[in-house]
């Protein structure tokens, strides 16, 4: 190692140091778009059902919404939210069918948050509640509800040496039943999103771990070739792979073309455990 390039034992400055200590660095919500809309959520209040019927014209007529969509309103194309070129792709923007409590059913875009949250409460929705599945081995039960087609995420196989032998040469060997709850990454920056839908060019501020993957999803989703679609991400708040899957994005990019402008996303802490599928239980 020449003296040049060496860094062991020498202090290495942090990049963004000076921006993050003088409070000078940009979050996602310092994000100022001219004239951008404010987005409230209508989460789920089943944890499996499907949608009856949903009437959002209330919501529609209530002075300073401008506008209001549903599954009704938005491609049917499903992806992948974590990584887009993976299997399975089970997730859609919006869907008749509703798997956990506080999934996305409905976006409403308005000229403040207030007015959102208004409007998004006015809209009306009628559940036809399935039976729901709240731990891993009841999953696995041959009888056990259809949440998804299929149970099986992936199948992964690795293998070194001789297992069996190994066991058969250990001096013990221990056996137990292990369990790990459900945890959210409670990062200090909630979710946020922006987006702008301007001369079919569509652009997205997001607090995403996952740029390149927004903008792949977002591209097979709508259509859009990946030349006319820029995700930005600024400085990221804490995401400990909390950030890693791609929700609100499509959902601020389909009312960003739907009112043909500027729209803005940020979830309260609430709706972060709410929205998002955070980590789930499992047993070992």
């Amino acid at each position: 190692m020449s003296e040049s390039s060496a860094v062991v034992g020498k202090p290495v400055p942090k990049l963004d140091a000076v921006k993050l200590a003088t409070g000078k660095a940009e979050f996602l919500d310092d994000i100022k778009l001219p004239g951008a809309l404010a987005v409230k959520l209508l989460g789920s209040r089943c944890a499996h059902a499907r949608i009856k019927r949903i009437d959002v014209s209330k919501a529609e007529k209530l002075p300073g919404v401008r506008g209001v969509v549903t599954y009704k309103d938005a491609p049917r194309v499903a992806y992948n939210p974590g990584v887009y070129y993976l299997q399975p792709k089970d997730k859609y923007i919006f869907d008749e069918k509703v798997r956990y409590f506080g999934e996305p059913v409905a976006a409403v875009a308005a000229v403040d948050e207030d007015t959102a949250e208004e409007a998004a409460s006015l809209i009306e929705v009628e559940y036809e509640e399935l039976p729901a599945v709240l731990d891993p081995e009841q999953a696995m039960r041959p009888e056990a509800p259809k949440i998804h087609e299929t149970n099986i995420a992936a199948h992964v196989f690795r293998e070194w040496g001789d297992v069996e032998k190994g066991f058969r040469d250990s001096d013990h060997v221990f056996e137990g039943r292990y369990t790990t709850g459900r945890q959210v990454h409670a990062a200090i920056e909630p979710h946020a999103c922006a987006a702008s839908y301007d001369a079919g060019k569509l652009t997205i501020w997001t607090t995403s771990q996952i740029p390149f993957h927004v903008r792949s999803i977002l591209s097979e989703v709508f259509g859009l070739p990946q030349n006319r679609i820029r995700v930005i991400t600024s400085f990221v708040g804490g995401g400990f792979g909390g950030k890693d899957e791609v929700v609100i994005e499509p959902i601020c990019a389909l009312l960003a073309i739907k009112v043909g402008g500027a729209v803005k996303l940020r979830l309260t802490r609430e709706e972060v455990f709410r929205t998002t599928t955070t980590r789930h239980p499992s047993i070992v």
